[in-house]
């Protein structure tokens, strides 16, 4: 995998279908849904914990349009989204095509937990990977997303326990 998770963390990449891999990342943070979501969706302060997902504007419901900002090493990149996955308090996402006939389904969720925890979960499917070459594509593409999303998901927990 490249790198360890901690206690409370869970990370896979799977492959369901000939032409899909699923992520699935998820932490335990030691506050409530409300909290999490809240600084979650403070979409002006992204930037000031997030080194990927940094912005976020536009019509934030289901259906609505958004602007995304992402960081990518040195480059940053505007992608438009709808926002296809909506749950006020609990869960929004995307899913769009990528580049090279690949598309992805991003979900974003917070979960109760116990004795009055988070359980936070980033879930992404990549799909569209067809023949050898596009396995390829599509799996190196599914393990950067997993490490990314469990850099985003550790980064939000010490941003929640800060507050």
């Amino acid at each position: 995998m490249g790198f360890q998770l901690l206690e409370g963390e869970k990370a896979e990449v799977t492959h369901p279908a000939e032409d899909t891999f699923a992520v699935y990342t998820e932490v335990l943070i030691d506050a409530p849904p409300e909290k999490v979501w809240a600084v979650l969706t403070d979409f002006a302060r992204l930037s000031e914990w997030s080194n990927n997902l940094v912005g976020l504007e536009g019509d934030f419901r289901e259906g609505g349009q958004i602007t995304v900002t992402f960081k990518v090493g040195p480059l940053t990149q505007h992608i438009n989204h709808e926002v296809k996955f909506f749950e006020d308090g609990r869960s929004f996402g995307w899913s769009d095509p990528l580049f090279a006939g690949l598309s992805d389904r991003h979900i974003y969720q917070v979960h109760v937990a116990e004795d009055g925890k988070t359980r936070f979960v980033q879930t992404d499917q990549v799909k569209g990977s067809h023949g050898h070459i596009g396995y390829h594509i599509g799996h190196q593409l599914a393990v950067g997303t997993m490490q990314a999303y469990v850099e985003f998901n550790r980064r939000l927990k010490a941003r929640v326990a800060s507050m």
